[in-house]
């Protein structure tokens, strides 16, 4: 199986390359945070957020962009 972003080999059962697993974890770990600071934030809208974000990654930026993509 290989990752739907980047065609490398996937190492974990989202699919996704150990590079872009770890960022989705990330990403996940830090919208709880978010919940908690800003009360609620819809779940597309924090994707979108974080990848327009300056100090977000290459990896997290296209995991967000996947993400947001497979949610609509």
């Amino acid at each position: 199986m290989t990752c739907p972003i980047c065609g490398k080999e996937s190492v974990e059962t989202s699919g996704l390359c150990r590079h872009h697993e770890s960022a989705r974890i990330s990403i996940l770990a830090a919208y709880q945070k978010w919940l908690i600071a800003y009360g609620s934030m819809d779940w597309v809208k924090y994707l979108h957020k974080i990848e327009k974000l300056e100090g977000s990654g290459e990896w997290t930026k296209e995991v967000a962009r996947h993400l947001a993509l497979k949610r609509g």
